[in-house]
């Protein structure tokens, strides 16, 4: 009789363990669970702190609809400025002008920095909270402001860079930069090729060796075509039509 009221006590405490144990598992799972939900909430604020920063400083924000060139401008008033410049024309020669630039192409490259694919690290922070519509309204946005023309420099072999720019090189197999840039170099809209008129020589030559090294591989799109272009210029020839190039309208 003991025996069996010993089992049934043994029995009874092993079923309070169980219980106890069973409702501290819930509760880790329901901690867990409200965690997973804080860090999605996290998650989302992240996707908005950009805009809601621009909504703070400018209240009028609000009304503006977020796909257009009013919310590109203030979205590049707090981000873009400090290195392109406030009419979209950098002071900084290493750094690209995006004022005229066409869309499709500003909206393509945006995506491919943001996502790494480009290497920008100067614009990695910027860039890494904005969404679709954020980057859509920038390339609109610059895309509307007026570009830059440059100014060639004559010391530089302006015959040469010519010759590249409208003829390419026949024994080298290098197209004429026409095909893509156009005559005037204000690129092709539908095609997504960029405006290369109005950039600085600097900017030029750093986008053309770094196409010609493989380390700038944004033009997948077009079978490498930028590349294998590149590889194929010498430094000289390379600064030749980075000159020209500049001074195209």
């Amino acid at each position: 009789m003991h025996k069996q009221f010993g089992l049934l006590i043994s029995r009874a405490l092993i079923g309070v363990a169980f219980f106890v144990v069973a409702m501290l598992i819930l509760a880790d799972s329901h901690e867990t669970e409200q965690s997973v939900g804080d860090s999605e909430d996290t998650g989302t604020g992240l996707e908005e702190e950009v805009l809601d920063e621009v909504v703070a400083e400018n209240p009028e924000a609000e009304a503006i609809d977020p796909v257009s060139i009013e919310m590109g401008a203030l979205l590049a008033e707090t981000l873009c400025t400090a290195c392109h410049g406030t009419d979209g024309n950098s002071n900084n020669p290493t750094n690209g002008n995006l004022a005229g630039q066409n869309e499709r192409y500003l909206y393509q490259q945006i995506v491919l920095i943001k996502s790494l694919e480009r290497e920008v690290p100067t614009m990695n922070i910027s860039l890494e909270n904005l969404d679709d519509d954020d980057m859509l309204s920038l390339a609109m946005y610059y895309s509307s402001l007026e570009g830059r023309i440059g100014q060639a420099n004559p010391a530089i072999d302006l015959e040469l860079g010519e010759s590249i720019y409208r003829g390419g090189i026949l024994e080298k197999e290098v197209a004429a930069c026409t095909a893509c840039h156009a005559p005037n170099g204000n690129g092709n809209l539908l095609a997504g090729f960029p405006r290369i008129s109005g950039q600085t020589v600097q900017y030029l030559e750093t986008q053309l060796k770094a196409y010609r090294e493989g380390e700038r591989t944004t033009d997948e799109e077009y079978g490498g075509m930028m590349r294998d272009i590149a590889k194929k210029l010498t430094d000289g020839e390379i600064r030749a039509v980075a000159n020209y190039m500049t001074g195209l309208y």
